[in-house]
Order: C-alpha cells, then structure tokens, then sequence
C-alpha cells in the first residue's frame, strides 16, 4: 500500500481542518488503495507547531518551512499560510518535487498561476487548489452559463 507523507505550512484554524481531513479519510472511504500520515507541521508560531505535534498527531514541528520542503518522508505539502505566501510556498514545493494542495487562492496574478501550472504539468506532480464552493448551486449555475457562452 502506497504511504503519502504529508507536511502542512500554516497550523491556524484551516491548517488543523486539512489534518483533520487526513486523520478522518478512513471513515468516509473504506478499503483506499494508499495512507497519508502526518509527518510535520510548520507554523511560524513555535508554540502552535508543537501543539498539532503533541495533539494532532504529527510526527514533527517545526517553524522553518524548508524543513518540510527538505524532508524526504513528505510527498504531499498542504499549503494553509496568508495568500501572499501561497505562490512562493507552491513553487518551492513542486520544485522540491512534492505533491501540492493549497488553500485558496492559489496565487494574486494569472501568471503566477500559469508559472504554477507548468511546473507542475513538467515535473508530473500533483497540485490542487482548495475551493469548498465548487459544487454549490450558484457556482455550478456561473459554470453552466460560461459554458454556453
């Protein structure tokens, strides 16, 4: 069975929902083909990082991010920080060769995004925007008008 290491940047309020997610994914879906385990939590508070260390069930805190952009045992980085850290974040991850899933929005610009993209269109990896509104009755009603033109 496939074993995903996840590091998460920022451990504030969304930060421990996405370890919550990872900790709960065996009760909604039965029999998944892979685990993810918690491997380090980074958060410029020390104090916090530990915290999630101690009771969430992470293996390491830490307050440098490149601890988790470094890290072997991580494959996946979920990115919980401010917005104008997320580009900066994203792209050191992929370019590290780590999976990524990062809260919204992804970056300030359109070229940013594209820059983003294409890394990780190249390397191959995975990299996932946040977006809990997708499937909302008015999100999926502008979709269908931008589809009909």
């Amino acid at each position: 069975m496939t074993k995903y290491g996840v590091g998460i940047i920022g451990m504030g309020f969304m930060g421990k929902t996405h370890a919550f997610a990872h900790k709960t994914l065996p009760f909604y879906y039965p029999n998944l083909p892979y685990k993810t385990e918690l491997v380090t939590a980074c958060n410029r508070s020390a104090p916090a990082a530990q915290y999630a260390r101690d009771y969430l069930g992470f293996k390491n805190a830490t307050t440098d991010e490149n601890d988790i952009f470094d890290d072997e045992r991580i494959s996946l980085v979920h990115i919980c920080t401010p917005n104008e850290f997320h580009f900066s974040q994203a792209k050191t991850a992929l370019l590290a060769g780590k999976h990524v899933y990062c809260d919204k929005p992804l970056t300030v610009t359109y070229a940013q995004a594209q820059e983003l993209a294409a890394i990780a269109r190249e390397s191959g990896l995975t990299a996932q925007v946040a977006f809990q509104n997708r499937f909302f009755p008015a999100t999926l009603r502008a979709r269908q008008l931008v589809d009909e033109g």
